[in-house]
């Protein structure tokens, strides 16, 4: 029993000592609320206006109302230096607070935000005077500065918690915010503009039910933010709202997010991975530019539209899986020096190179996605391109758009995707590095400057619905020293191989039904042309102007063995003008290079051989016919003014005497036999 009543004894201490200890923390935390007398204020059209205070609370509640009048405005310098401050609760009738209203109030722990509709006067146009509403607040305070709003808050205000600086660099020198916690009541549905700019001890975010759009600048320079947690009903994240986030490691998107806004996230560089949301329509220009870290993005399905500079200067980016079914790129075709491309410079730094995979919804690769844009006559010079070494096809991709991956001189091989029908206007256009292509059976159609200036291309494999290669297609290839056309091709645009100047060996095919000037213009090193089309028509040399000087002129006018030509056994028309040199003026041959022909063999299924077909072929020295009979146009050998030119023909008949009436030595074929 005497046990009993001992142990009785000492429960009955330890409960009254919690209750004191209970009742002693309760009491420390306990809101104050100031006499009349502790305020200095002024009465003004608004409302009552706060302009001080010098009562000695540590847990302040400022009244809704102060002698009859509601408390409307806060104003500047009216608790400046108050370091006795632990926690401040502000109404919700406060509808402004001026500039250093709470500025070094170093002791506080707890700030709750009730105000309803509420500015910040003075902020964002401050000066020495007016340094932000809540500069070096909480700086003290062991745990730091949480940050709480009350239930019917619907905006956090613009600048509420910035950091206001003076000239060009807006945020040097002055203390910030030391908030470390936010707590969102449901009630809030946005953040405003640089409400929480330069907070620089926030380390984690999470966003609450209902905020649907954060304003630009609301986060700039919190550079202790290491991740973020939105909610799905968050549809917009406006200019510049994250960026200079230097520690940011992970973002949780909601499930609502449309609109990433310009320069948002730009500038967090421990940013590693991104796996940008389904929802998501638009990302402005600038948007992850300068993300040095970012290794691997994932871009949506639901993607409408990108924008120049979204992700400039991602130096160390390996992996982008593209998934957007149906996307524009914005503002890189008219770009300026802010705007030079979506991806310029990415993966610059990445030790394996950067590969792109297109996913199994993408129909088209849009216009421009991995340019590199740049300014004035030169549009590529001095602008970083996209360091792509592979591109992954989805069987879903049916073309390549214009521009697309024009500049992205690290791709070495290209393996077109299965059912890719056509390739947009410069798609490789300067992929200096691109040594091998090979193309898929699908492919109808190459485009203007398609893989032009692609110095370092050496093969190509061709599929079998090849039908139009377009205008300077694969111009100024400089490495490519054959080139055997494929069989089903119809149209050769001019200017299509202009310049291949290591090109020996051509062999056109029985298909092609259109050849256009300049097509082969200065390949200097031709050695061989195959001419296998059976009935071709040559455009644009009889009409040429200075971009039109025939098929081949110059061709082969650094061959040490000449240019030799073969009509192939099915050819029953040699083409007007094929390989006449097109000129300009009343001499319509001055000035140009002709082609460099030595010998040419006919075959016996030539029935016609067209206008000017040779003309000005100043190098030819032999033309040998398997046939005597061949309808010979107006000026076939035109010009031809080599002394050592001879004709072989098989016997006498209408080519003979075409020569003949010509002043050409003409030879029969069983004499050259003998």
């Amino acid at each position: 029993m005497r046990n009993m009543g001992k142990m009785a004894f000492v429960l009955m201490l330890a409960m009254l000592l919690f209750f004191v200890g209970l009742q002693c923390a309760t009491m420390e935390e306990t809101e104050e609320l100031p006499l009349e007398e502790d305020w200095t204020y002024e009465i003004t059209a608004s409302g009552l206006k706060l302009t001080g205070y010098t009562g000695k609370a540590t847990n302040l509640v400022i009244p809704y109302e102060l002698n009859g009048y509601r408390v409307s405005i806060i104003g500047k310098n009216a608790f400046a230096n108050q370091f006795q401050l632990k926690s401040v609760t502000i109404p919700e009738g406060v509808t402004s607070i001026e500039g250093n209203a709470f500025y070094g109030c170093t002791g506080l722990s707890l700030i709750r935000f009730n105000a309803k509709n509420c500015s910040m006067p003075g902020v964002d146009t401050y000066d020495n005077r007016n340094l932000g509403v809540f500069a070096g607040a909480g700086s003290a305070s062991p745990n730091g500065l949480k940050v709480v709003f009350g239930k019917k808050v619907e905006k956090v205000p613009d600048f509420i918690f910035d950091t206001a600086s003076i000239g060009t660099d807006r945020h040097s020198g002055h203390a910030y915010a030391y908030i470390t916690e936010i707590e969102f009541s449901d009630s809030v549905m946005e953040i405003g503009t640089c409400a929480f700019r330069n907070c620089r001890e926030l380390e984690e975010l999470t966003m609450s039910e209902y905020i649907t759009r954060i304003g630009s600048f609301a986060f700039w320079n919190c550079t202790g933010l290491k991740s973020i947690e939105f909610n799905d009903d968050l549809t917009f994240i406006g200019e510049r709202a994250f960026s200079q986030n230097t520690s940011l490691r992970s973002i949780e998107w909601g499930n609502g997010m449309d609109t990433i806004d310009v320069y948002a996230f730009a500038d967090c560089t421990a940013l590693k991975k991104l796996d940008l949301p389904a929802p998501l329509t638009v990302i402005k220009h600038s948007a992850f530019k300068g993300c040095t870290s970012l290794q691997e993005v994932t871009i949506p399905v639901s993607l409408t539209s990108i924008e120049g500079d979204a992700f400039y200067g991602d130096v160390k980016l390996n992996s982008i899986v593209f998934n957007a079914k149906n996307c524009s790129v914005r503002g890189v075709d008219t770009y300026d020096d802010r705007n030079c491309g979506v991806f310029s410079g990415a993966g610059s730094a990445s030790p394996n190179g950067l590969k792109v995979v297109f996913g199994k919804k993408v129909e088209k690769i849009p216009d421009y996605l991995f340019d590199t844009a740049s300014i004035g006559t030169d549009r590529h010079n001095g602008h970083a391109y996209a360091y792509i070494t592979e591109i992954e096809f989805s069987d879903s991709v049916m073309e390549i758009g214009t521009c697309a991956f024009r500049n992205c001189r690290e791709l070495e091989e290209l393996t077109t995707g299965e059912y890719i029908t056509g390739i947009g206007s410069c798609a490789f256009w300067g992929c200096t590095g691109l040594k091998s292509i090979e193309f898929n059976d699908d492919l109808t159609f190459i485009g203007d400057q398609a893989f032009a200036e692609n110095t370092g291309l050496r093969s190509i494999e061709w599929g079998t619905s090849m039908d139009t290669i377009d205008a300077y297609a694969f111009s100024n290839c400089t490495s490519m020293k054959k080139l055997v056309l494929p069989e089903t091709l119809k149209t050769v645009r001019y200017s299509a191989f202009m310049g291949c100047t290591s090109l020996q060996e051509v062999t056109i095919p029985e298909s092609l039904t259109t050849l256009e000037g300049n097509a082969f213009y200065g390949d200097v090193k031709l050695n061989s042309i195959t001419y296998n089309a059976k009935n071709c028509f040559v455009r644009s040399v009889d009409t040429y102007d200075n971009r039109n000087c025939g098929v081949f002129s110059g061709a082969g006018s650094a061959s040490a063995a000449g240019l030799k030509v073969v009509f192939g056994e099915k050819v029953e028309i040699v083409p007007d003008y094929l390989f006449d040199t097109a000129s300009i003026g009343t001499d319509r041959h001055s000035g140009h290079a002709y082609a460099y022909i030595t010998e040419i063999e006919f075959s016996a299924s030539i029935r016609q051989i067209g206008e000017f077909a040779f003309r000005n072929c100043r190098e030819l020295e032999t033309a040998a016919f398997a046939s005597s009979d061949i309808e010979m146009k107006n000026g076939v050998f035109d010009m031809c003014s080599s002394a050592a030119f001879k004709v072989i023909v098989p016997s006498s008949g209408t080519v003979k005497d075409y020569v003949m009436s010509l002043g050409i030595v003409c030879e029969d074929l069983s004499a050259v036999n003998e």
